[in-house]
């Protein structure tokens, strides 16, 4: 699908969820995902299964829960750290 496109170092997603379309999950969902992760999840949000669906494709994917809805986080300092040492090579 993507042949053309340089190698995916990382992945970021906040209330991410998986494709829909039946001929793409067959092809992106086939083997676990062996990029490095981070996924934040908010317990209130709508997204929430779809959004462990989708880390749940990731190979040992960082998921960081949060008890907000559908919204982008605030990251303490402490937080912030531990995201930064475990997406380093």
């Amino acid at each position: 699908m993507l042949s053309d496109h340089p190698p995916i170092k990382f992945m970021v997603s906040i209330s991410g969820s998986k494709f829909r379309d039946p001929s793409i999950c067959d092809v992106a969902y086939k083997d676990p995902i062996k990029v490095k992760s981070v996924h934040f999840i908010g317990e209130k949000d709508w997204l929430k299964v779809p959004s462990e669906e989708l880390a749940s494709a990731f190979d040992e994917p960082l998921i960081i829960r949060h008890p907000q809805g559908h919204t982008v986080p605030r990251l303490g300092s402490h937080s912030s750290q531990i995201f930064l040492f475990d997406l380093s090579p």
